[in-house]
């Protein structure tokens, strides 16, 4: 079977359309490991608007950039829509046959999400039985997302000369490359892969490839910008440039001196304000953190996990890092890498679209 996938170019390239950069990854199976054959991180411009033709523009742009090296093969592709694009539901529904489920889901859609079934296309993770006082329930992540946001996400592809064999959700994809890091030695642990995005942030708890929980916050990158411009009094642009800078110059450094200088009388630094914004979003944050993790506890009565892989472009800000993991109490972990990757520059999501393969998943010493 891997000689026929590598002949044919069956290994489709994993494209994450982020709200920050474009990021593409392509794998192939080398003696029961993935090996990374191709990959580019393309940046986009904060100052995009969050939709529209300029930021498709720009998207297919940096597709290209990307395309145009020849270290990509083949024109098949596994995507994910922009996270803004889906919606999140999580219910509870009696417990029953597997077959009997997805008739049950399509009613609790259509009376909750209030828009017609005809318009969106409506997916389901079946997390599994759970306990609600003398009860079981069914756990369901509900995913809706409206057939037009598909429909304009593949026209953007084929723009690219690009063919989709799939269009998945982030967290199947996030927990498939979760499930090729973990232990298979520890069948009962449960991994935490924190994504701190710049529209959003995402925290996923999942268990050997099955999602167990999955929420989408608000506080990310952006509001940390949003906050900084207005104490500022400066663009949202000029505010992300500068911003990363002073990570480079090490902002451990820097918010100390700004704590020193805090009585100083002046016009306001970007340090000091930057330490006030990332205490204001970390604060927003790890309240979020502590209820899923309590409500993952509560709702499958297992341990709470300690640790978390972090992803997303604010894993590079080591004070953010230190504010939240100070308060959850969790220890944030940079991501595991695959074979010849060249940086960890959050590309978890890009390769998790990577590993799914027609009738066949990536799994570490499982050869094709």
């Amino acid at each position: 079977m891997l000689k026929h996938l590598i002949k044919s170019n069956k290994y489709p390239i994993g494209i994450d359309i982020g709200a920050y950069a474009v990021r593409l990854a392509q794998l192939e199976e080398r003696g029961g490991e993935a090996v990374v054959t191709a990959s580019s991180v393309q940046h986009l411009s904060p100052s995009l608007p969050v939709s529209g033709a300029t930021r498709d523009k720009a998207v297919v742009q940096a597709i290209q950039d990307a395309m145009a090296d020849g270290s990509f093969k083949g024109n098949t592709v596994v995507t994910s829509l922009p996270a803004q694009h889906i919606i999140y539901k999580n219910i509870r529904i009696p417990a029953m046959p597997p077959n009997e489920i997805r008739a049950a889901v399509a009613w609790e859609a259509s009376d909750r999400l209030h828009l017609s079934l005809d318009d969106i296309e409506l997916q389901y993770l079946n997390v599994g039985e759970v306990r609600q006082g003398d009860e079981n329930k069914q756990e369901i992540i509900l995913l809706a997302v409206k057939k037009k946001q598909i429909d304009q996400h593949i026209a953007l592809l084929a723009q690219c000369n690009l063919v989709p064999t799939a269009v998945e959700a982030a967290p199947s994809a996030l927990a498939r490359w979760a499930n090729y890091h973990q232990d298979p030695q520890k069948p009962e642990e449960a991994v935490v892969v924190l994504d701190l995005g710049y529209a959003s942030s995402k925290i996923l708890i999942c268990r050997h490839g099955r999602v167990l929980f999955y929420k989408q916050i608000d506080a990310a990158g952006r509001q940390i910008n949003e906050y900084l411009a207005t104490k500022l009094n400066l663009g949202v642009e000029d505010i992300d440039e500068a911003r990363i800078n002073i990570i480079k110059r090490n902002v451990e450094k820097q918010s100390e001196e700004a704590q020193q200088s805090k009585e100083n009388v002046g016009e306001p630094t970007i340090e000091r304000v930057l330490v006030e914004a990332q205490r204001q979003i970390a604060s927003e944050l790890t309240r979020e953190i502590n209820l899923c993790m309590r409500y993952y506890s509560v709702t499958f009565r297992g341990h709470r996990p300690e640790r978390a892989w972090v992803t997303g472009g604010l894993n590079r800000d080591s004070s953010f890092l230190r504010m939240i993991q100070e308060s959850s109490g969790l220890k944030l972990d940079a991501p595991p890498t695959l074979t010849n990757q060249k940086s960890s520059d959050n590309e978890a999501l890009a390769c998790g679209l990577a590993m799914r393969l027609n009738q066949h998943v990536m799994q570490k010493g499982q050869a094709a």
